[in-house]
């Protein structure tokens, strides 16, 4: 487990949305997927995307949890297995899983599942990278 101390900084808010997520139709546990908002202490402005895996498992211990990130904060970078970025194109092998909220569709391709997942968002994809462990802010 990493266990990162930070400051306040004045950077946009999180989008973790509010909202379930949902497999087709159907309601999800939040042990099986979540979106988290970083602690505003911490900046505000990375959202966390915490699955089970397999994919589908209940994971009830966070740290057991895959960590994927959006919008990571500068001092998160070094702890991640990518980068960030927005306007991507999926690697061919990319597929809907099934999992959604009202603000993300979650695809994932075995090529690289261990490291990124892609958000489909109104505006197209995101890659979100995957943490090296659980990034819990103090």
């Amino acid at each position: 487990m990493i266990a990162v101390a930070c400051q306040t900084q004045s950077q946009p808010r999180s989008v973790a949305s509010p909202s379930a997520w949902l497999h087709n139709s159907q309601s999800v546990d939040p042990l099986v997927v979540q979106t988290l908002p970083e602690p505003e202490h911490c900046g505000g402005a990375s959202t966390f995307l915490l699955l089970g895996w397999p994919l589908g498992r209940l994971e009830p211990d966070l740290s057991n949890a895959r960590w994927y990130v959006r919008n990571p904060e500068e001092f998160m970078k070094g702890l991640l297995l990518g980068e960030f970025a927005t306007d991507v194109t999926p690697p061919q092998d990319t597929e809907y899983t099934g999992y959604h909220n009202a603000t993300f569709q979650l695809w994932l391709g075995p090529s690289d599942q261990d490291v990124a997942a892609y958000m489909k968002t109104s505006s197209g994809f995101e890659r979100w990278p995957r943490a090296k462990q659980p990034l819990f802010c103090l």
